[in-house]
């Protein structure tokens, strides 16, 4: 999830204190009581993962309950802090699982239930919304996309890849022949979030990694920085050199965390030793 106003990421703290965590309803919708991965920016552009388990589903919201409430506060508090200071900023929070998503419409007042009131939710209620076609391809539509891109000869994919639109370029990321991959990076009409996807997919081949990271613009963003350096695939010569970039409260994450490469956090642990960061 992605937060851009300071406002939206501080309604999260008081719903964080009480072992919650509450998202806008993406589409598709996970499945109720599923245990995932929250990977959350905030508005500096600092990310933390918690491990999260879906409790309640509704039209608006996704409910989820924080697996590890301890390390979670631990991890979200420095990012709360610099929110308070963050400077004004537009747009809503951003969701999508799995992949970015078109259809996930964000939403500018988040809920304010009470976490520890939550219940799995009834059938009812854990039900999708009905598709609406302007909101992107229902699930069968995009079971027949598939279908027929796995059918596809790889030149046909890497035309695809070139000038497809958002669905087909996540398709297309997941196929099984990688190479179309540097493709997708060349379409026109690819978006940075899903760059910074990309960035932190660990199924990426290292050339696009590393073209990601040779981007003038791409290679700006925090997000995206996080996001190469925490991928494994990223190859660690070009990680531990994106390093340079790096925001100093990320920096002292990496150095901290036992989740990121081992040349990335022993890089990082000299940096802030040797720099004071």
């Amino acid at each position: 999830m992605i937060f851009r106003q300071g406002p939206d990421f501080r309604a999260q703290e008081r719903h964080v204190a009480r072992g919650a965590f509450f998202l806008p309803t993406p589409r598709p919708a996970p499945e109720p009581l599923a245990e995932l991965l929250l990977r959350v920016e905030s508005p500096s552009h600092e990310v933390v993962e918690l491990p999260v388990r879906v409790v309640q589903i509704s039209a608006t919201h996704v409910s989820l309950a924080l697996l590890d409430l301890g390390a979670a506060r631990t991890a979200l508090a420095p990012l709360f802090h610099a929110a308070r200071a963050a400077p004004a900023s537009e747009g809503a929070p951003w969701v999508f699982w799995g992949r970015p998503d078109s259809a996930a419409e964000p939403l500018l007042d988040l809920p304010r239930a009470d976490p520890e009131a939550l219940a799995p939710p009834s059938s009812e209620a854990a039900a999708p919304a009905p598709s609406d076609p302007a909101e992107g391809p229902a699930p069968s539509d995009e079971k027949l996309l598939y279908d027929r891109i796995r059918a596809m000869s790889s030149p046909e994919k890497m035309q695809l890849a070139l000038h497809g639109d958002r669905t087909e370029r996540f398709l297309l990321l997941k196929d099984v022949n990688k190479n179309v991959q540097t493709f997708l990076l060349q379409n026109a009409r690819i978006t940075l979030d899903e760059v910074r996807y990309i960035a932190g997919f660990r199924q990426a081949i290292p050339d696009v990694l590393v073209a990601i990271a040779a981007h003038r613009e791409w290679s700006q963003n925090q997000g995206v920085l996080a996001a190469l350096v925490r991928n494994p695939k990223t190859p660690p010569v070009t990680a531990v050199g994106l390093l340079d970039r790096i925001a100093p409260a990320e920096l002292r994450r990496l150095a901290k965390s036992n989740e990121v490469p081992r040349p990335v956090q022993a890089a990082a642990r000299k940096k802030v030793t040797e720099g004071g960061v």
